[in-house]
């Protein structure tokens, strides 16, 4: 159910409870969110001091050809 506020007419004790209904789970969920993020770059190495490897194809050589 979503969460429809009519912040007119009303003092400044009524406004902040109401806006603290809709922030707190806002932030909590950014909290999981940044949560999962950790664990997905902690995963693949972000952040690694290595420097990034790349695949090089490699060519078969005239003795490459007599082997095989």
């Amino acid at each position: 159910m979503p969460r429809i506020t009519n912040f007119e007419n009303k003092n400044l004790v009524t406004k902040l409870r109401a806006m603290a209904g809709l922030l707190v789970p806002l932030i909590l969920g950014t909290f999981r969110d940044s949560q999962t993020l950790d664990v997905a770059m902690s995963s693949r190495a972000f952040g690694a001091p290595v420097k990034r490897t790349f695949l090089l194809e490699s060519r078969l050589s005239a003795v490459d050809y007599i082997i095989w």
